[in-house]
């Protein structure tokens, strides 16, 4: 079968970039593809007995196993779907195959989905026997797996099919990689770098001092300018950050997350810098489906601390940090001070961040926009004063939360 029929049913036009890393080993992998009866994960069996341990419901299931036979009655698509599996779980960069998949836009919407979930379950199996070789137990594995049912149940409220988002695909080889972990309540990435947001200082007393990072372009209020393309053109400024071997002087972040226009200089005889730029964090992130009670969290926190030290000691992390549209610092003034969302903000440090906040479709749901939430009844408190909040001109935003190691 030629590659370029293959490219033609399969990719868009736009996708021409995401083609060629594709099917770079397409002649060698359709050249291997076995009779349909040997194809382990596309069997009922396989299909069934994996999707279980996904947490995935029964009737889903069947939905999905009848989905199959019709994708793989047709050769080209059966031979594209093994052709994938075969490149996302042979070779050691799976990640960044499922992320340069198609969208599969001439596949029918029916199906599609479907596409994509038995992509994802054909990886288990792997997953197995790599989180072994590496020494990690297998509970946590089947807890972060079950990652999917989320993705697949958030697929059915936006589209009313059974199936997941290709990015979805992508996000769960990070499970398979033994690169994000589920511990209690929250997910955890491997340690890495952080970003270059803000320095933490501490005096000697245990005072905490956070300083923005130099050159972020704030607005009056302290926010991050131009986000949604808005722009403080009289009131928007630059952030300074200076040290020599006696001072840092910069921009604070208050407790509320706003970052001060004023300068402030600390002296390093009192204070110490404890984390910065580069330093080894822990990004955190927040699954859908469960209350995001406090005493959960702190409990994740705590098994996190616990697990990073036993199996990745060589890579010691200072802090955790998390991305997310419920770290906003505005929400402190809309939602009530017990609300789980306060409650979370206030277990380290908010600072705000740029990007467009996916707050909207999170709380009214899919397909909402801020121009066509006000046709929507509005059920929930959260709801009602978001929708007053936008209402009256606000803009929501994406913040960052750090929680130091040593105080989780």
């Amino acid at each position: 079968m030629q590659s370029k029929k293959i490219i033609s049913r399969f990719f868009a036009l736009d996708e021409e970039e995401n083609a060629r890393q594709i099917m770079v080993n397409w002649d060698k992998t359709s050249s291997q593809l076995p009779p349909l009866e040997k194809i382990e994960f596309i069997q009922d069996n396989f299909i069934r007995e994996n999707a279980e341990k996904a947490n995935i419901s029964a009737p889903i299931i069947i939905q999905i196993i009848k989905q199959k036979k019709l994708l793989t009655k047709d050769a080209e698509t059966l031979s594209f779907l093994w052709h994938c599996h075969q490149i996302i779980n042979e070779g050691d960069n799976g990640r960044e195959m499922a992320e340069a998949m198609p969208e599969l836009e001439n596949i029918p919407p029916e199906s599609k989905g479907t596409f994509f979930i038995l992509l994802a379950i054909s990886g288990f199996p792997k997953a197995i026997v790599h989180w072994k070789d590496k020494g990690l137990p297998q509970n946590i594995l089947l807890e972060t797996y079950k990652d999917l049912n989320v993705w697949v149940e958030y697929y059915y409220r936006e589209f009313n099919l059974i199936g997941i988002k290709k990015r979805a695909l992508g996000w769960m080889q990070a499970h398979f990689n033994a690169t994000l972990f589920k511990l209690g309540r929250l997910q955890f990435n491997v340690p890495r770098p952080f970003g270059n947001y803000l320095y933490i200082l501490k005096d000697k007393k245990n005072n905490l001092r956070y300083l923005s990072a130099e050159g972020k372009k704030y607005n009056c209020n302290g926010l991050i300018d131009g986000v949604d393309d808005i722009w403080d053109e009289d009131g928007g400024w630059i952030s300074t950050l200076k040290i020599d071997k006696n001072q840092i002087t910069g921009n604070e972040i208050n407790r509320k997350g706003y970052v001060e226009k004023n300068l402030t200089t600390f002296r390093l005889d009192d204070w110490k810098i404890i984390l910065r730029p580069g330093d080894l964090v822990i990004n955190i992130h927040i699954p859908a489906g469960e209350p995001l009670a406090t005493d959960a969290c702190r409990k994740s926190l705590s098994m996190a601390n616990n697990f990073f030290a036993k199996y990745f000691s060589t890579k010691e992390h200072k802090a955790f940090v998390c991305y997310s549209w419920l770290l906003d610092s505005q929400l402190k003034g809309i939602l009530k001070s017990d609300s789980n969302i306060i409650r979370f903000q206030k277990l380290g440090q908010i600072f705000p961040m740029s990007g467009t906040s996916d707050a909207i479709e999170r709380i009214f749901g899919p397909h909402s926009t801020k121009d066509n939430i006000y046709s929507q009844t509005h059920q929930s408190s959260i709801q009602k004063t978001v929708a007053k909040f936008i209402d009256n001109g606000g803009i929501l935003r994406n913040g960052g939360l750090i929680i130091l190691r040593d105080i989780c």
